[in-house]
C-alpha cells in the first residue's frame, strides 16, 4: 500500500467547542516549549510573543462575528459513522504569525437567510469561526495557553496583558 505524501501550504480549521490540552517542557529556559492539542490540531509555541499574537488575532475576530449564531452543528449529516482516516494538523510557530480577520457572509437559498462567519487568516492556517460556542471555547483555551506562556517563557513578562480583553486604559488591551 502506498502512503500518500505532499506539501500542504494552506489548511482550514473549523473552530468548534472541542477539548484542549496544554503541556509545557523546559519551563523558564531558552528551550521552553508550550504544546497545545486542540481537537485534531496540535500547536507548538516557543515564545510568549507567538501565543500573544495568536490570542490577539482571535480577540480581534469578535467584531467580525456580528450576526453569527450561538451554536451551529459543524458535523455533516451521517457523521456518526466512523471515518477510516483521521486528518490532523500540526503547526510549530517559529515566530509570531501575521494575521488578518475577514468577516464573511452568504445567502443560503434553502434556509432563506444570510449566514455569517469569520475567517482568521494566520500563516498557513485559516481558522473559520462559524458560531459563538466555538469562539468562546477557543478563547477559553487560548487564554489558558497565554497564562501558561507568560509563566514559562523568558519573554513572558513583556506579554502579560491579555490582548483578547478590551481595556479602557490601553488600545485594544495591548500594552502601551
Amino acid at each position: 500500500m502506498r502512503i500518500p505524501a505532499g506539501v500542504v501550504t494552506r489548511s482550514m480549521v473549523v473552530v468548534r467547542p472541542v477539548p484542549g490540552h496544554v503541556s509545557v517542557h523546559d519551563a523558564r529556559t531558552e528551550l521552553a516549549t508550550v504544546s497545545v492539542q486542540w481537537g485534531d490540531v496540535f500547536m507548538r509555541f516557543t515564545s510568549a510573543a507567538q501565543v500573544h499574537t495568536v490570542l490577539t488575532a482571535f480577540g480581534a475576530a469578535r467584531e467580525a462575528l456580528r450576526g453569527v449564531q450561538g451554536t451551529v452543528p459543524t458535523e455533516p449529516s451521517g457523521a456518526a459513522l466512523d471515518w477510516p482516516w483521521v486528518a490532523v494538523l500540526s503547526v510549530t510557530w517559529t515566530r509570531p504569525p501575521e494575521w488578518s480577520v475577514v468577516p464573511q457572509e452568504r445567502f443560503d437559498t434553502i434556509q432563506r437567510r444570510t449566514i455569517h462567519w469569520a475567517d482568521v487568516h494566520m500563516g498557513p492556517v485559516l481558522w473559520r469561526i462559524v458560531d459563538w460556542a466555538g469562539y468562546e471555547a477557543a478563547l477559553e483555551l487560548l487564554r489558558n495557553v497565554h497564562r501558561t506562556a507568560v509563566a514559562c517563557f523568558t519573554d513572558g513578562g513583556k506579554f502579560r496583558t491579555d490582548p483578547s480583553k478590551i481595556d479602557a486604559l490601553t488600545a485594544a488591551g495591548v500594552p502601551a
